[in-house]
């Protein structure tokens, strides 16, 4: 069964696309069809750090086709395992006090989409979708945020972040070399 989005984050990512610039709407509509770039949308909703990432298939486990055998499917199900906790692939200052609350990821292939628009000569898309929800004790204190996606899943290059609270909202692309969004005003 897929997972759908939270309304607050849903509706924090649409505020957050219309205040940004046209190019990093762009950059970010196109990430999902991308080899090695992921996009995060993270929010803050009160006590709440949601956090939604969207990735090809590539990026994750090496290939976007429908598995083909036992063993293709044994590593999709191996990267919803690891994409399902969030708590090792971001990092929080300590003084925020988050703690993973829930977390949820599906593998969508377009053999199990309702729009399959591809002919027969084009490869599929397959990705990853998944969400978290954090609870931090003090979301006040959080003035940064690391992906640590880069070391999970290598083949990740880029994560274009958007980010927005009561506070801030921007958009930054992150790599294994600078992995840090700042979310400061």
């Amino acid at each position: 069964m897929p997972i759908t989005p939270r309304l607050p984050i849903a509706l924090c990512a649409t505020l957050l696309i219309s205040a940004l610039s046209t190019q990093a709407e762009e950059r970010r509509q196109v990430a999902s069809h991308e080899h090695g770039v992921t996009a995060a949308n993270i929010a803050i909703d009160g006590s709440e750090l949601l956090i939604e990432l969207e990735s090809p298939a590539m990026n994750i486990v090496g290939f976007e086709h429908s598995p083909g055998d036992k063993d293709q499917q044994a590593t999709i199900n191996e990267a919803i395992y690891e994409l399902r906790n969030g708590a090792q692939l971001f990092g929080f200052p300590v003084g925020a006090g988050c703690t993973l609350d829930s977390s949820d990821a599906a593998y969508i292939s377009d053999s199990t989409d309702a729009h399959e628009d591809h002919s027969e000569h084009e490869p599929s898309h397959s990705g990853f979708f998944a969400e978290y929800t954090f609870e931090c004790t003090d979301p006040g204190e959080i003035d940064e945020i690391r992906m640590k996606v880069f070391t999970k899943f290598p083949l990740t290059t880029v994560v274009e972040a958007s980010f927005v609270s009561d506070r801030i909202q921007t958009y930054r692309e992150l790599t294994a070399d600078s992995p840090i969004l700042l979310v400061k005003p």
